[in-house]
């Protein structure tokens, strides 16, 4: 009904957090902690990275980084399409007690990207709408007037981050594990890692 009216209902915010992190044994190599690497914090949060941080080589306990990092997963989506006007993809690998966070939705066909627009317009261009509050969550492409068809048969790749929201709203000193091991030149990197402050701006659709 929104849409409709030509109002578009928000998508939840993940919230943020700077992490303290430190290679616990020196190596001999650079490390990069990756964009997208997870934190573990509690009451089952996941932290991810927002960009990658290399440290130099023999780095350690003594020299910390800071990496900003938000609440939330990245999560793929992929289908083929078939072709027709006005194809409404659900996204249905959001997790139970996670939101779409709003501006984390990306799209491709066939490996060409697609933007997202608040609502489709009319112009014939490569574009999608994401809509978060319908249940599921949908991506609306267009109809060859109002933003381009994907062609029969192509590869339509959906990335979006699912967030606790509100919930993933964190004390101090609470994200001091890694989801997975982080490991470079095949070695497991041991790393410290704290969060000096609170987790700010987390919010629900």
């Amino acid at each position: 009904l929104t849409r409709q009216l030509g109002y578009k209902m928000g998508a939840s915010v993940a919230a943020s957090v700077d992490l303290t992190v430190a290679i616990k044994s020196p190596v001999s190599f650079s490390v990069t902690v990756p964009q997208g690497f997870q934190f573990k914090g509690p009451n089952g949060t996941i932290f991810e990275t927002a960009k990658a941080v290399t440290d130099a080589p023999y780095a350690g306990l003594s020299d910390p980084q800071t990496i900003p990092c938000y609440e939330g997963e990245t999560i793929t989506e992929s289908f083929v399409s078939d072709g027709t006007a006005n194809q409404i993809f659900d996204l249905v690998r959001v997790p139970t007690g996670k939101f779409i966070v709003q501006n984390s939705v990306k799209s491709t066909v066939n490996g060409a990207p697609f933007t997202e627009v608040e609502f489709l317009e009319f112009e014939a261009s490569d574009q999608f709408e994401f809509s978060a509050n319908d249940d599921p969550p949908t991506v609306r492409f267009g109809n060859g007037t109002t933003g381009n068809i994907p062609t029969q048969g192509a590869s339509v790749v959906v990335t979006y981050v699912a967030s606790k929201g509100r919930g993933g709203l964190v004390l101090k000193n609470t994200i001091t594990k890694v989801n997975s091991p982080l490991i470079v030149s095949f070695q497991v990197i041991q790393l410290s890692i704290d969060n000096p402050g609170p987790s700010v701006g987390g919010d629900d659709p």
